[in-house]
This record gives C-alpha cells, structure tokens and sequence, in this order.
C-alpha cells in the first residue's frame, strides 16, 4: 500500500539526470515518455518521495526529488526496473541488455538558491533546444504545473495524472520576489554549471560505429542489403552482442527496421 507522501523535511533534495544505454535516443515516441513518468509517479507515491520537477527529453531526463539519502538509489532502482520490464514489454523485446545507465548522475542541492537554479535549467532546456517557445508548452516536464499553480489551478494533462509534483517550496521562496511567472522570465546568474547529461565513455559516435561495420563488411555499409537474410541476421545480432552497437544506432546505420534488430 503506498505511504502518504511527506514533504522534504529530514529529506535532501537531489538533481538527478538519467540516460540511456549506448543509444542516443531513449525514448522512441511520446507514449514511451509517459510510461516512464508512470513509474516515477508510482515509485515515488509507493516510497513517500517528494517530486519537486522533471523534464523528459528523447535522450535523459532530468528530476529534482527529495528523499532520504540512504533511499535515493533504491527509489532509482525501482522505478528504472518497472520502467525497462514495461519498454521491453511494450516492444516485444528478449534480449536482457541493460536499458538505462546503471549509474544515474546527480547532485545534492544545498540551497534554495541552487535549487532555483536548477528548476530554472530544467524548465528552459526544451525552449534552449527548439522544441517550443515557451517552457510552459512543453508538456513533459513540470514547468507548465508550476504556472498552474500559481495561477490557482487545477493540474491539467495527463502527465498530471500520473505525477504529483509538489511545487509548494518553489513557489513559496518565490513568494516575495513577484511570483514563478517574473521568475520564469528574468535572468539568473549561475553560480556554478548545472548537472548536465554526459556521453558514455565506451559508446561510439555514429562515425566511429559505420567505420567499424565497414571494416566487418570490408566493403560499404549499402551493401549489407544484398545479403542473404539469415547471413545478415547473423551479421546485425554480432554487431549487437559482440561490438556493443546500440539498437537505434544500428538502424540508423544499416536501415533495417528496430522490430527486426530488437530481435536479434
């Protein structure tokens, strides 16, 4: 029966950035963006965490949560274990290859000014990246559940359904200081740089993974397509278990569809 969630005192808050497993994009559609925000949302109610925001994005995602220190890890684990058992349902997957880092990234916030900050990078990063204008029509992350809420609405959507958020401490260091919305539209001088994603030290750039399969080919990667099937299964599943070339790399690559290498 899950716990009644308790706000953050004796918790620490912690910025949190996961990615994914030698593959650029970790999220296929929208679809898989709410599955995992299904499972954070039911992770965290099942262990009392608190939410304060998140951003999913196709590649990592970005969470502040408050917790006890000792139970971080432990509340990662599980939502990533309920999340990767539903992904591989949901696309018929076998193959036991880890999903998501083993090791999320994050930092302890020490202060309500670090965690302005924070918020602050977390909201903006879709705008940053061209997929909307304004942080607020970005309905992956948290950004438009803040503006709500301080206009005195109900959350709305269905990301709101599935993740409670308590913006409350937020928005009540805002409180004297003209409100999230003047927040949301000023400037803020960083005093150090946000936690950001990072490439994984044994992944290949795409260049670097259609050299090596032109090595194996000893010829152009085009010319894999007039191979005998069963030969060029063989071919892809030796790529996937042997040099450790990602799923959506692969097709990418060799243009074969992720039903057929998901398979492999």
């Amino acid at each position: 029966m899950p716990r009644e969630a308790r706000g953050s005192k004796g918790f620490e808050t912690y910025h949190i950035v996961v990615q994914g497993k030698r593959t650029v994009q970790l999220f296929e559609d929208n679809e898989d963006k709410q599955l995992y925000l299904e499972k954070l949302g039911k992770g965290c109610a099942e262990r009392g965490a608190g939410l304060i925001g998140y951003c999913v994005l196709a590649d990592h995602v970005h969470l502040l949560i408050a917790e006890n220190e000792g139970r971080i890890s432990d509340l990662m684990r599980s939502v990533h274990v309920m999340f990767t058992d539903a992904y591989r349902k949901r696309y018929g997957i076998d193959s036991e290859e880890p999903l998501l880092r083993g090791r999320f990234r994050s930092e302890k916030v020490e202060s309500d000014r670090r965690l302005l900050e924070i918020i602050r990078y977390v909201h903006e990063e879709p705008v940053g990246l061209g997929f909307c204008e304004c942080a607020e029509d970005y309905k992956w992350s948290s950004a438009h559940l803040y503006a709500e809420a301080e206009r005195g609405m109900l959350p709305k959507g269905k990301a709101a359904e599935i993740v409670k958020v308590d913006t409350k401490r937020v928005l009540s260091i805002l409180h004297f200081g003209g409100g999230y919305s003047a927040f949301a539209a000023s400037k803020m001088e960083e005093s150090k740089p946000v936690l950001e994603e990072v490439p994984e030290s044994y992944g290949r750039s795409d260049a670097e993974a259609k050299a090596l399969i032109e090595a194996r080919l000893k010829g152009p990667i085009e010319s894999l397509g007039q191979w005998p099937e069963e030969e060029k299964r063989a071919f892809l599943k030796r790529l996937r278990r042997e040099d450790k070339i990602g799923i959506l790399q692969l097709c990418r690559l060799t243009g074969m569809s992720r039903g057929i290498v998901q398979r492999l």
